[in-house]
């Protein structure tokens, strides 16, 4: 890909109250300036130091963990971005990597527990539920998206939905865009 080589928070036009940045490609190009500019990268996790101290890792780097989240040395804990975890959609022991906040938190306070004497509990794995706000629109997922289930050969269909976000009677409501993903024969919902 083009890719960007530099991001640089300048502007060119020479306004002082114009907060604009210009992002410079690795092909040279210059993207016209932008009041925002959001960069969605992705996450892969740096354990190289982890896997160099002989804790076992995916072939994508992320760290395995038992249920427990316990990794392959019984005193070494892991959680967050750097692990994979049960994908309770799918069973079957499948794991997948969540990178979210919400499940990491989780994470976190069920390893200090088992650490610390309570009763040993499982981490059950996550949805994957997540929501993101960018001025006035909202978005948001749960589950497996068609990337997740193309990669895994699962067959899947689709329905886009847009009904309103409340009763169309009261005042002020809006059109929610829904797609839901699902087997095409069983019905059941990724």
């Amino acid at each position: 890909g083009d890719g960007i080589q530099e991001f640089l928070p300048f502007n060119d036009n020479e306004d002082e109250d114009d907060p604009s940045t210009v992002v410079k490609l690795k092909s040279g190009k210059m993207l016209p300036p932008a009041q925002i500019t959001i960069l969605g990268m992705g996450v892969r996790p740096d354990t190289r130091v982890v896997a160099e101290a002989g804790i076992e890792c995916t072939s994508r780097g992320h760290i395995v963990v038992n249920d427990y989240l316990q990794t392959n040395k019984a005193s070494v804990w892991a959680a967050g971005d750097a692990i994979e975890v049960l994908n309770p959609i799918l069973g079957n022991g499948d794991k997948w990597a969540v990178p979210l906040a919400g499940p990491a938190n989780r994470q976190g306070r069920l390893i200090a527990d088992n650490i610390f004497g309570q009763k040993m509990r499982k981490f059950k794995g996550t949805y994957a539920a997540s929501v993101v706000r960018v001025f006035e629109l909202i978005g948001a997922c749960v589950g497996m998206n068609e990337k997740m289930l193309s990669a895994k050969q699962l067959p899947f269909a689709s329905v886009h939905v847009h009904p309103g976000s409340h009763a169309g009677y009261f005042p002020g409501s809006k059109s929610v865009n829904f797609k839901l993903l699902f087997h095409p024969k069983t019905g059941r919902i990724w």
